[in-house]
């Protein structure tokens, strides 16, 4: 039979709020032997879209994301706002680069055990270091040795399991400082911001002031231009004391950030480590959040879809529970948290595949789906990063004690973002020529004068002075 030059295939585009926003039938051309063949793709907003191609019985799907360019893509952004733990590999960190997530963090490159597995052998990675170097990542590395991996040699130096005396800290404290020396020294030319440690709440805050202490040391002395991030989450509910004894033993000085684990948006918590940062006069860094979201995917059999009752009707709320926790936990972390940054834990593009898109069993927080294309969480944090990054805090925004609302600088105006409050739902009216448009989560312009608000975060931006702006909103309950 003669080969066929072409082939009838009907297509359909879905965003984020399950809205179809193309159609159509189209006869695509085998340009190749290949069969690769080129389609248009929807670009009139900003967003994340799930493309279903049909022909004949069979039915295929492509997730892409419409989004700002990075800005900085060609070059590192210290002050950019948003951070992930990933791997080195250059596609990886060219993906993650491109949706506006200008640093990385790595809690395995630095991990004591995989440096130092044996004493004095010394095994160091400078390929991956220079692939995050030449995809214009800053870095942010944790020197860390869990006790499920610790090796041979160290056990016997190290604090004991099970509350028994540590007789040999000084030795192992040795130990330790001669190994910071060392990782730094060889990765100094890359790595400019080190982590001590990550949730030490095994060790008394005496412990960990003096393996602070020693890092701080060590690090300053083989790169005084480098900066010490401390404290890592803590690692305990009584966080802020713990965080208090610790700056007691040793001083502000031994830290340049405090960095905590904060999933989640709740203000007191937040404001609690506001207070601790202004008291010291540091910046804070949340260097570990984040939550699973659902793959965007919708044809693909997983296991969750014969393991959940209506699994395929809650999925798309499910996305979006997600995706808002997450927007509202970035947003909070950088107004009353106080912090500058937001690193996402993580995007190892290794916990998804076609079989099971999202892992069943927990800890499958990937910003990514099986082929390197953005969940929709990932979307929305880099729509909001475009936002906020460049920008500098000014407060709450005083609209109305039903919305959480906040207020920045930047350039010569002014942006900010808000949302209703638990069980609420407010409208804002625009008043004419009030310098104000805003946007919804996708980063799209919302039209008209009347302002719906939610659960899921506004931006909203003026060229002019913010407050004055907001002055003249009228806020008023949503009418159903």
């Amino acid at each position: 039979a003669a080969p066929q030059n072409e082939a009838a295939v009907s297509y359909s585009i879905i965003d984020y709020w399950g809205r179809e926003v193309d159609k159509g039938d189209a006869k695509i051309a085998l340009a190749d032997r290949s069969g690769r063949s080129t389609l248009p793709l929807y670009a009139g907003k900003r967003g994340i879209f799930r493309l279903l191609l049909t022909a004949g019985d069979s039915t295929s799907e492509m997730v892409y994301s419409v989004l700002p360019p990075n800005p900085h893509l060609t070059s590192k952004y210290l002050e950019g706002t948003l951070g992930v733990d990933a791997y080195f590999d250059t596609k990886q960190l060219a993906i993650l680069k491109r949706a506006n997530f200008n640093w990385v963090i790595s809690k395995f490159m630095a991990l004591w055990y995989r440096v130092e597995p044996e004493k004095g052998r010394f095994v160091f990675d400078d390929q991956a270091l220079q692939n995050a170097d030449k995809a214009g990542m800053m870095l942010l590395l944790q020197p860390l040795n869990p006790d499920w991996g610790m090796q041979d040699w160290l056990k016997p130096l190290w604090k004991p399991k099970g509350g028994a005396a540590w007789t040999t800290k000084a030795e192992g404290m040795r130990a330790w400082g001669e190994f910071i020396s060392r990782l730094t020294e060889r990765y100094k030319p890359y790595v400019k911001y080190w982590e001590i440690e990550n949730e030490p709440g095994g060790y008394s805050a005496e412990e960990y002031a003096q393996l602070l202490k020693i890092a701080r040391d060590a690090i300053k002395k083989a790169d005084p231009e480098a900066k010490i991030v401390g404290f890592s989450g803590g690692g305990r509910l009584e966080a802020e004391i713990w965080y208090e004894q610790v700056t007691q033993l040793v001083g502000p000085q031994s830290f340049d950030v405090v960095s905590t684990h904060f999933y989640g948006s709740d203000p007191a918590t937040h404001r609690s480590f506001a207070a601790f940062l202004k008291k010291y006069i540091k910046p804070g860094w949340n260097t570990e959040t984040g939550t699973t979201c659902p793959s965007f995917f919708t044809t693909l059999l997983e296991f969750e879809a014969l393991r959940r009752k209506d699994y395929a009707q809650n999925l798309q709320e499910a996305i979006h529970v997600q995706t808002l926790n997450n927007v509202q936990n970035y947003l909070t972390t950088l107004s009353l948290g106080r912090m500058e940054k937001y690193f996402y834990y993580f995007a190892r593009f290794s916990n998804s595949g076609p079989s099971q898109p999202t892992r069943w069993a927990g800890n499958g927080k990937e910003l990514v789906e099986y082929d390197g294309s953005l969940r929709a969480n990932t979307v929305a944090l880099s729509i909001a990063s475009h936002f906020l990054d460049g920008a500098k805090y000014s407060g709450p925004a005083a609209l109305d004690e039903g919305l959480e609302a906040h207020l920045y600088r930047k350039g010569g105006g002014a942006v900010g973002f808000a949302w209703a409050k638990v069980g609420r739902t407010l409208a804002l009216t625009v008043p004419a020529n009030s310098g104000l448009q805003f946007y919804d989560v996708m980063g799209n312009p919302v039209a008209g004068r009347k302002v719906p608000v939610g659960n899921s975060p506004v931006y909203f931006t003026t060229a002019g002075d913010g407050k004055a702006a907001l002055s003249r909103l009228q806020v008023e309950a949503a009418r159903k």
